[in-house]
């Protein structure tokens, strides 16, 4: 098998393929077209690309147009994988030589190719949640104590104008969800108690996995995995880390309803109280819980059930 990693930048693309000389093409059309030639010239099997802002949408795109195997990985993965060997510096080709090790060693499943409409929605949820990450950012800036009012007037407006656009988005994000592509899996979704139609968005665009891994590796992948924090006799506290941000906050926030108006969660939540667990940890815990049954209900095909037989 041969593989191949690729650095993204905004004008180029720095390539490394398994036992090939670096090289790099220019990030437009005709470079996609000239990098996709060498990479069927060498028999690649894999590429390996880092998440990297947007950027790699194009060579991922490009990728995929020629049945190409492509994925995509969390940059925090690559930079330890890199720590690990002693890279400490950091090159555009050093980074695609790590990717193509990473590849070679690691062998990584190709990441599953959004649909169209998969598209358009991660484009909506991503920009939803810019603009309320900006909202909140303004509201706290409405409570600082010295505002002129000159400044408390252009915050006012500010927010305003975010929460008609955040509006607006949902709105377009409710129309994308009614699309034959997804529709299904969207009532899947949303029959859950404690799931509404914004976060079964974020769930198919940004955790397109649901229901093809099994429940360790979705849990990794979304940032839920109960993590070991052990050393000798010492047994450390396990924590959560990593992984997809905006999937895990959704069902943070999904399992905090769901601890109201969901009768499992809100047995399991309880559960974990009466074992002494802290609050935060028995919520995480039921979010948890809510990704594995999520994850089960995407295998089988299944709408949501309170007594499962």
């Amino acid at each position: 098998m041969k593989f191949a990693g690729i650095d993204v930048a905004k004008n180029k693309l720095d390539v490394v393929i398994t036992g090939i000389k670096a090289f790099k093409v220019v990030y437009t059309d005709g470079g996609l077209s000239n990098l996709v030639e060498r990479l069927k010239e060498h028999g690649v099997t894999l590429v390996v690309l880092e998440a990297s802002g947007g950027y790699e949408r194009g060579v991922e795109q490009a990728l995929r147009n020629a049945d190409l195997p492509v994925a995509i990985i969390n940059p925090t993965w690559i930079r330890n994988f890199a720590r690990s060997y002693g890279h400490l510096e950091k090159t555009d080709i050093i980074d695609a030589s790590v990717l193509e090790r990473f590849a070679r060693e690691r062998t990584p499943p190709p990441t599953p190719p959004l649909s169209e409409q998969q598209r358009r929605l991660k484009a909506l949820v991503r920009r939803r949640d810019q603009l309320k990450q900006e909202l909140v950012r303004e509201k706290n800036r409405l409570k600082h104590p010295f505002l002129s009012e000159l400044e408390a007037a252009s915050i006012d407006r500010m927010i305003e104008m975010l929460q008609r656009e955040i509006k607006t988005l949902e709105a377009d994000i409710a129309t994308l969800m009614e699309h034959e592509s997804v529709t299904a899996k969207a009532n899947r979704l949303t029959s859950v108690p404690g799931i509404g139609v914004i976060t079964a968005a974020i769930l198919i665009a940004e955790l397109p996995e649901l229901g093809t891994l099994n429940d360790k590796q979705i849990a990794k992948l979304a940032g839920l995995a109960p993590l070991p924090h052990d050393s000798g006799k010492s047994t450390g506290q396990r924590s959560i880390r990593a992984g997809r941000e905006l999937p895990r906050r959704s069902l943070f926030m999904a399992a905090f309803n769901g601890v109201r108006n969901n009768p499992v969660l809100k047995k399991y939540y309880a559960a974990m109280k009466s074992r002494g667990k802290h609050s935060q940890v028995a919520l995480v815990a039921t979010a948890h819980k809510l990704l594995t049954i999520l994850n089960a209900m995407e295998k089988k095909q299944e709408d949501w059930q309170t007594s499962p037989a």
